[in-house]
């Protein structure tokens, strides 16, 4: 297992891939609610957002954008330009939580790209950026994955992952504007935290590679009376485990879930029970199911289509085979136990699908010719409380 260190978000990724790319654009996308922003034009609140893959997000009202950044552009405070965290006249608010010349693309990890999870509705939407890199002409690099939530009540977070650092490129820009042609401020130290401004206007440059010091870390800039409040946070989060992806077939795919939380301390570890539902029969009317539960340590969250080898309709949602636990019984709900033992560091994550066997061509429309079904995915995140 890889351990990682404590940060201030969960960056596995959930909700909805957008897109990705080199220098692309996404948008427009609702955020659920109306987002207040003083200082912006036209209107005080926005209903959606654009995001580009080069780390920085605008506020719309879902139909215009005026005046924003060009997806091939890398970052400016510059006054009164198009081009910047800051704008022009009418321009929309920008949110710029990592701002330069940056790659997502499946190629670098299968889940890389620009995700949105709106799953709490009315009161935040997060937008992830996932498993990205600083552009190289090599290409590739260390994978970084950073997120902005935008709360209904006007608050904004960014979110770094632990040891994310400027690797390569030019001048990252890390800020908040209202856009409208806002006067740029000087820069700031956003860590340890504690800056204030009269306006929403906040930004601070790293302009020399391995100078990033923002990864584990999560910033708060809270709205207060026209400007900004900004502190730095990070805490913990607790042991979970979040289903993903679907089994085969409908209109009873089989389904695994887990309990209870996977808690490792210095000196406990837990057993959990990874539980498998509507496990299907071996052979009509033989009485007896047979199959496997594999646990892997990355993870396939759009999912592998498994018709290449007889299994239409069915996906993988694991990026590998790293250890499989068989089970057999007569029951349509089987149990895999798996103990996690003390001593496994904070923010640890296991991948866990299961795979049933069936007589080939026995399931119903006979095209599965693999004799197999699968169940959703389930993401273990491992934590100390």
């Amino acid at each position: 297992m890889t351990a990682l260190p404590a940060q201030c978000a969960n960056f596995a990724p959930t909700g909805t891939l957008i897109g990705y790319g080199d220098e692309a654009s996404f948008g427009h996308v609702p955020l659920g609610f109306a987002f207040p922003m003083a200082g912006s034009a036209g209107t005080g609140t926005w209903t959606h957002f654009r995001a580009c893959s080069n780390g920085w997000l605008v506020l719309t009202d879902g139909v215009n954008a005026s005046g924003i950044m060009g997806p091939n552009n890398h970052g400016s405070i510059a006054q009164n330009y198009p081009s910047s965290l800051y704008g022009g006249p009418i321009a929309v608010p920008r949110i710029a939580p990592y701002w330069n010349n940056l790659v997502a693309l499946p190629s670098l990890a299968p889940d890389s790209g620009v995700w949105v999870d709106s799953s709490n509705a009315g009161v935040s939407t997060k937008i992830l950026w996932r498993n990205v890199v600083d552009y190289t002409a090599a290409g590739g690099g260390p994978l970084k994955s950073f997120q902005v939530e935008l709360f209904a009540t006007g608050v904004i977070q960014f979110s770094y992952s632990f040891g994310m650092n400027y690797d390569a490129g030019g001048t990252k820009y890390v800020g908040v504007s209202a856009g409208n042609g806002t006067l740029a401020p000087a820069g700031s130290d956003l860590f340890p935290g504690g800056v204030a401004s009269g306006t929403v206007a906040m930004h601070q440059l790293f302009t020399v590679p391995g100078t990033f010091d923002l990864g584990g870390r999560t910033l708060t800039f809270t709205p207060v009376a026209g400007g900004l409040q900004q502190t730095v946070s990070c805490g913990l989060l607790p042991a979970s485990h979040t289903p993903y992806g679907s089994g085969c077939y409908a209109p009873s795919p089989m389904t695994l879930g887990a309990a209870p939380a996977p808690v490792s301390t210095p000196v406990a570890g837990t057993l959990c029970a990874w539980t498998q539902s509507n496990v299907p029969e071996a052979a009509p009317g033989f009485g007896v199911r047979v199959g496997a539960t594999i646990f892997s340590l990355s993870q396939d969250l759009p999912g592998t289509s498994l018709a290449f080898l007889g299994m239409p309709g069915c996906a993988a949602h694991i990026g590998s085979l790293d250890l499989m636990v068989a089970f057999v019984g007569t029951s349509e709900t089987l149990v895999t136990p798996l103990a996690i033992p003390a001593g496994v560091p904070y923010g640890v994550r296991l991948f866990a699908q299961s795979v049933a066997l069936v007589v080939p061509h026995s399931l119903p429309g006979g095209n599965n010719a693999f004799g197999a079904v699968v169940s959703n995915g389930v993401a273990s995140f491992i934590s100390s409380q």
